[in-house]
This record gives C-alpha cells, sequence and structure tokens, in this order.
C-alpha cells in the first residue's frame, strides 16, 4: 500500500483561539467559572496611544481606536483569547433573533469543542449561567457523548465527552 501524501508532513499543533465578546470582563468570568481556564496575564486594555493597538492595526485597520485582550489558558498548552472591541464597539449579537443557520452560512469557524468528563452535566450547568443548549443531544461511541451550546455572548461551543482522536478512531 503507497504512503498517504501527507504522512511525513509535520504536525503542527493548535496554538491559541481568540472569541469576541461584548464584555470582557465578564466573559473572562463566565469561561473561568464555568471551563477552569486560568488567566494567565492582566487583561490588556490598550487604545490608538499604545503601541498593543499600533500592532493591531496593521492586521485589524487603521479604524481599531481601542481593544481589551484577555489572555487565558485552557491547561494543555493552547491559549484561549477574548478581545473586546471597544472603538470601533463590537456589534452586541441580537441574541432574541440568533439562529445557528446564520452561524454556519456566514463561512469561516462557527464553533469550538471543548472535551470535558459529562458534556449533558456541564451544558446544563453553563445554561443556567445563561447559556443556551443548540439542538440534541449526539450519541457517541463507547458511551462517548457531544452537544452544543451557545455561549451568553453568541458564540457556538461544542462539548464531548472524549478527545477528538478517540472518538473519530472508534467509529467506522
Amino acid at each position: 500500500m503507497a504512503p498517504h501524501p501527507y504522512e511525513n508532513s509535520q504536525n503542527h499543533v493548535f496554538n491559541h483561539v481568540a472569541v469576541s465578546v461584548p464584555d470582557i470582563e465578564a466573559a473572562t468570568d463566565w469561561y473561568m467559572r464555568h471551563f477552569g481556564f486560568r488567566r494567565i496575564r492582566p487583561t490588556l486594555s490598550a487604545d490608538s496611544d499604545d503601541a498593543s493597538v499600533n500592532h493591531l492595526q496593521k492586521i485589524y485597520g487603521n479604524k481599531l481606536r481601542s481593544v481589551k485582550v484577555a489572555f487565558l489558558s485552557m491547561g494543555n498548552s493552547v491559549g484561549f483569547e477574548l478581545f473586546e472591541f471597544t472603538d470601533p464597539p463590537i456589534r452586541k449579537p441580537d441574541l432574541e433573533n440568533w439562529t445557528l443557520e446564520e452561524q454556519y452560512q456566514r463561512g469561516g469557524f462557527f464553533h469550538i469543542c471543548l472535551t470535558v468528563p459529562d458534556p449533558i452535566g456541564k451544558c446544563k450547568e453553563v445554561c443556567a449561567d445563561g447559556a443556551a443548549q443548540i439542538g440534541e443531544t449526539i450519541p457517541g461511541f463507547d458511551d462517548n457523548v457531544g452537544l452544543y451550546f451557545r455561549d451568553p455572548y453568541g458564540n457556538v461551543v461544542e462539548l464531548m465527552s472524549g478527545n477528538f482522536e478517540q472518538i473519530l478512531a472508534n467509529t467506522a
């Protein structure tokens, strides 16, 4: 059997994910409280006079005048950044009229996934604190389970009871 053409490619690891939120302190507290993420440095609050915003303007453009960034660790060397764009301000999601279809039909990234031992219990916990479950719980293989919820800030999060390779390795 011929080797897969990418078999000898270097496997690059996920470094961090950045999520935009309308209230950085509330979101930081929410993710730390529910998922045990740790703050690894103080929240950066910068305006257009700061070098950090000047650096970000090289990426996001000169209309960006102020931003707050929280730097959290997910505990597996993967970072979790929360951005609150304050000037111009983030467009707060309309959670009353929010639909999953709008999320996945816009293209690009549409959810993050966290491995937790009890997705159903964790979903009940976060839903009691402003989140909302999306769809039904998905039974998996070998007693694994997955489900989705929308956090209080409009971001889609999937919870799985096993890691990605473990769950997919058990499927035919």
